[in-house]
């Protein structure tokens, strides 16, 4: 069983620590308001996690944007679940086993089809790897679904799709197929290269492919063994590591030879305070 389900704006934080009887500063009601609030006797509440939607405003911009307010929820700021959760579980709210994060639906829009607040198909596909790698640091992130499939007819809702209305594809699908990220270490020779073969079953072997140029020709860098979910994170040493271009190359069992997005080093990803 799953707590929250809670959108990134319109106060998310404080309405969870309001359904655990706990004030904006996680302290518990006392008083009128803990008569009021039903809150006389709290009792624990059997869940297995808590559930969120840690979009960015308008389902845009990116993994760096820091939160406009101290009780929103962008992904950025998912770290303020984690201290929620500490805290109502120290408080006897809710079990130590029920602290584990579970984003339910995350995505950006994307131009087309939203042309006011949409992010162009090359940056659309970046950052959603981007989000993936932030994800991915948090060992208490056990699951992202991502929202949406297909876009909607009416753009004036959330179009966060893999595919246009028509069905055509964005390169997000390409992205998220194999997902790819590459980061600046302190180093310039050396960068940490991060990714996905989603539609590998169990264990697998890929190709991280660099280049000089984003036109290629791109050669094989090194080999990497993907976890049984498909994932691989490993750090790269060459001359001038973050200047190159990288993508990923994966052979399927069926003998079908798949490409990631190229990519570029880019600042490390983390939560911003």
């Amino acid at each position: 069983m799953l707590f929250g389900e809670v959108a990134a704006i319109s106060s998310p934080i404080d309405t969870l620590y309001a359904a655990l009887c706990l004030d904006p500063e996680g302290r518990p009601f006392t008083g009128r308001m803990r008569r009021m609030q039903g809150c006389v006797a709290p009792r624990r509440l059997p869940i297995g996690g808590i559930a969120v939607h840690p979009y960015n405003k308008d389902a845009t911009g990116t993994v760096f944007e820091r939160p406009f307010t101290t009780d929103s929820l962008p992904m950025s700021a998912l770290y303020r679940v984690h201290d929620l959760a500490e805290r109502a579980a120290r408080l006897g709210r809710i079990p130590r086993s029920g602290r584990d994060v579970y984003v339910t639906e995350f995505g950006f829009q994307s131009s087309p089809p939203d042309r006011e607040l949409g992010l162009n198909p090359t940056v659309h596909a970046r950052t959603l790897n981007e989000s993936e790698r932030l994800f991915a640091r948090d060992p208490r992130v056990k699951s992202v679904a991502q929202f949406e499939l297909y876009d909607e007819p009416d753009v004036d809702v959330i179009n966060s799709g893999l595919h246009y209305v028509g069905g055509r594809l964005k390169p997000a699908w390409r992205a998220y197929r194999m997902p790819l990220v590459v980061s600046r270490r302190s180093r310039e020779d050396e960068v940490e290269v991060w990714g996905q073969v989603r539609p590998a079953r169990g264990p697998t072997i890929a190709d991280i492919m660099v280049s000089p140029q984003p036109g290629g020709p791109f050669t094989a860098a090194m080999r990497v063994r993907t976890s049984r979910a498909g994932y691989f994170q490993v750090l790269l040493r060459r001359k001038s590591a973050a200047r190159l271009h990288y993508r990923l190359r994966w052979r399927s069992p069926g003998g079908a030879l798949l490409h990631s997005r190229k990519a570029r080093a880019g600042r490390p990803i983390r939560y911003l305070g």
